[in-house]
């Protein structure tokens, strides 16, 4: 604590302010406060003052300073003061409550720096992630592409060479008897079976009637093939009104594709569904199930089906869902995302934190 006249002047000390300032006290009585601020902070004290003393009001007033004491390092503080009266010449004097805060600056620096880092460090993790996207994004369209190519090469290369073998066989069967015949028309029957398999092997690598007609008929024809071949009987709901962009729709044909193939494989349902909705700006696709369900905290946990799920190949850009289990006898698994590849994830798991406020 110590006492200064209207100009800063100090006229009474006790015993903790001249040690925080560095000097005895009667080596402190008449000099002037300002002496030991820090250099680069002597002007704003005075100005200060010089306000304080124009205002004349007797609040009390909360500056920190920093000052210097002789052949010490910097002491950071707290310093209250007001104007309160006093005997003698001018009536009022200026009482100072000084509180070293040095440690709490510190600490306050240190938590500063600690944030500057973690906010570089969070924009360097958003960065990665942007470009983690970008890297799924042009992997998914080059295996998508590679699909195509392949598929179209099974449709088309493939089916001319089933053509011309029946054309050789009708030859064939042309010039021998009847009787030996029927051999070649069981030939004739494995060739149409081959020729069916690729076909479907074709449509499943990559259909065309996602690239022609959009991700509803795709999904319509996907589940007409499962029904048949499982004789699971697959609903197809709602709509995408209009068609969006390829990598959504290739992304969520994927995850369908995927869900279907679980349904055959564990589910033992009766019978799935599927339903599309497009949300604003959202394209949200929901596969359910009544067959035998499972425990949902086991895929939380990393259980086979979660990690088979968001193994399907669907990394492009923007967001989905884990499965979940409805009841103990059915199963629901979603798919959401922005109608842009730029915001669709599968299997993404957890968005990032914001960084910290001020």
């Amino acid at each position: 604590m110590l006492a200064t006249d209207l100009h800063g002047n100090i006229r009474d000390v006790n015993r903790a302010a001249s040690s925080l300032l560095g000097a005895s006290p009667a080596t402190l009585i008449g000099q002037s406060l300002a002496v030991f601020v820090g250099r680069g902070h002597r002007r704003a004290f005075r100005s200060r003052l010089a306000r304080l003393r124009a205002a004349g009001n007797d609040e009390v007033q909360e500056w920190q300073v920093q000052f210097q004491p002789r052949g010490r390092e910097p002491v950071e503080t707290a310093l209250a003061i007001s104007t309160v009266a006093a005997p003698g010449p001018g009536g009022k004097r200026l009482l100072c409550a000084i509180r070293d805060i040095t440690r709490r600056k510190g600490i306050e620096r240190r938590l500063k720096e600690r944030e500057r880092q973690y906010r570089s460090l969070y924009l360097q993790v958003l960065a990665h992630r942007d470009a983690l996207r970008n890297l799924s994004a042009r992997y998914l369209l080059a295996k998508e592409e590679e699909a195509k190519r392949i598929a179209h090469q099974l449709h088309d290369e493939a089916g001319q060479i089933t053509t011309s073998i029946h054309l050789a066989l009708a030859e064939i069967g042309r010039e021998l008897p009847e009787r030996n015949r029927e051999r070649l028309r069981q030939v004739s029957t494995y060739v149409d079976e081959i020729e069916d398999r690729l076909r479907r092997l074709s449509h499943e690598l990559r259909p065309t009637i996602l690239d022609d007609l959009g991700l509803r008929p795709a999904l319509e024809f996907l589940a007409e093939g499962f029904s048949a071949r499982t004789g699971i009987p697959i609903r197809v709901e709602g709509k995408t009104d209009g068609r969006v962009d390829s990598l959504v729709e290739t992304a969520i044909y994927r995850v369908v594709q995927e869900a279907l193939t679980n349904i055959a494989r564990h589910s033992s349902a009766g019978g799935a569904s599927i339903r599309l909705r497009h949300v604003h700006d959202r394209l949200r696709c929901t596969i359910r199930d009544d067959g035998v369900g499972f425990a949902a905290n086991r895929l939380r946990r990393g259980g086979k089906g979660a990690s088979r799920a968001g193994g399907s190949g669907c990394s492009a850009s923007g967001r989905g869902s884990t499965p979940s289990a409805v009841g103990s006898r059915s199963a629901r698994l979603r798919a959401r995302g922005r109608s842009s590849p730029s915001s669709f994830l599968w299997g993404a798991g957890h968005d990032l934190p914001g960084p910290p406020r001020r």
